[in-house]
């Protein structure tokens, strides 16, 4: 890692760098591009901060060198990191939708962050993080350990809840549009494991399509004293046959019809988790009765 994003692997990768600004949604004239890239234990996050004006740029850095001179680079406390040129990256690892992670890096190297806004108990991550700069910006690559987290997964069909907001004197922007909602894991977006074809084989075809079918057995019991439960098992069953007509027409071989078959996954997600829990409940009020 040298914090210049020219390896093959980052070349590769999908690019986004739809960041608007954090209230409006407008485009902002300073251009912010996102890749992310994972193997069996790290997470890479790879960030591209351009700067329409050079000389404006290198006048930023020469006040942060003079500022916290001499600089710290690594993980550093939060009174000696520098807020300026930096990004912050919001994780939810579990996909939670109620505890994240926000670490913070910026152009000179810095690297520090808390759990769930808690900043007294120290960064409980040992990511590792370079940065380069240079007269149109500057570039940074991530690593995070998967061991670090306890619970989180870089398996195919996983997902993780991920915002990024890009902060410069102004303007500054966001990758997923939160309003102030900055830490708030329910208004992130989706980083989601895999390719597309290959998370929605694990994350549907072979994983809550599976399931579905497989709970027909658990259900006979469930129906005897709790009849509602049959036809909330149908409703999923109705949505699940939609999904896969979906994703007949809609292959998910881009981003494009990937997106379109997520809105409607979400929706039957929701009402299959619905159904599991109420099953298993039944299940041990049974059991236990």
């Amino acid at each position: 890692m040298d914090g210049i994003l020219d390896d093959d692997c980052w070349g590769k990768a999908e690019l986004r760098d739809d960041f608007t600004h954090p209230f409006f949604g407008t485009p902002v004239s300073r251009r912010t591009t996102l890749r992310c890239l994972y193997d069996d234990e790290h997470l890479y996050v790879g960030l591209q901060c351009e700067w329409d004006d050079g000389d404006a740029f290198a006048r930023e850095i020469g006040r942060i060198e003079q500022k916290y001179s001499p600089i710290q680079t690594g993980i550093v406390a939060w009174e000696q990191f520098s807020y300026e040129c930096c990004a912050e990256l919001f994780l939810d690892p579990w996909a939670s939708l109620a505890n994240c992670y926000q670490i913070m890096f910026n152009a000179v190297g810095q690297v520090c962050g808390n759990y769930k806004a808690i900043d007294s108990v120290g960064f409980p991550l040992t990511p590792s993080f370079k940065a380069a700069v240079s007269d149109t910006g500057w570039t940074g690559e991530f690593a995070l350990p998967i061991k670090d987290i306890p619970g989180a997964s870089l398996k195919p069909g996983r997902e993780w809840g991920l915002n990024i907001c890009r902060n410069d004197a102004s303007p500054y922007s966001l990758w997923k549009l939160v309003g102030e909602r900055y830490r708030e894991p329910k208004a992130f977006g989706r980083l989601i494991i895999g390719d597309y074809e290959e998370w929605w084989k694990t994350a549907w075809a072979n994983g809550r399509c599976q399931a579905l079918l497989e709970m027909r057995e658990d259900l006979k019991p469930c129906t005897r004293n709790a009849p509602w439960i049959a036809d909330l098992h149908k409703h999923a069953l109705q949505l699940g046959r939609a999904l896969d007509k979906t994703a007949a027409e809609h292959r998910p071989t881009n981003r494009e019809n990937t997106e379109i078959l997520y809105g409607q996954y979400c929706e039957f997600k929701r009402v299959f988790d619905r159904l599991e829990t109420t099953i298993r409940i039944h299940k041990v009020t049974t059991e236990h009765c």
